[in-house]
């Protein structure tokens, strides 16, 4: 008897993970995560004891590039000015 092949059913994505799940998206360890620097770190609530990250990696990812990027550029300005 063949198997016929069932649609798999996605789960819609979470609205916010926990600092473990969030740690292992972006490959770091959980220690680095509450050692960044409060610009760095991504956007968090707490929910009676726990902590949430209510901003998906990808973004988290992009807004950090986007910070670095700024700061090379002014950098340059800086030197070129100089």
């Amino acid at each position: 008897m063949n198997a016929t092949p069932q649609a798999e059913v996605s789960s819609p994505p979470k609205a916010a993970l926990s600092v473990n799940e969030f740690c292992h998206a972006i490959g770091i360890g959980h220690s680095s995560f509450y050692e960044m620097p409060a610009d760095q770190q991504p956007l968090t609530v707490r929910i009676g004891r726990r902590r949430l990250v209510v901003e998906s990696p990808t973004d988290y990812l992009e807004r950090l590039a986007g910070a670095q990027r700024k700061a090379q550029l002014a950098a340059a300005l800086e030197a070129a000015q100089a």
